[in-house]
């Protein structure tokens, strides 16, 4: 399947048990970070905050 997630080649990032999430885009010398404390806290969510950091520096 296409790729979808948005980022350049080269990122990578971390996701914690209770929600929280960072990545880090060398390639735009940016990171983000989300701190949360929900466990199950759903992958839509973490998604959505990626798109939405993406969507800031467009």
């Amino acid at each position: 399947g296409e790729h979808t997630e948005p980022g350049s080649i080269g990122s990578y990032g971390w996701s914690g048990a209770a929600g929280t999430a960072f990545f880090v885009d060398p390639a735009e010398s940016m990171f983000a970070i989300l701190m949360t404390q929900a466990p199950g806290l759903l992958d839509d969510v973490r998604e959505l905050f990626r798109q939405s950091v993406y969507a800031a520096i467009e």
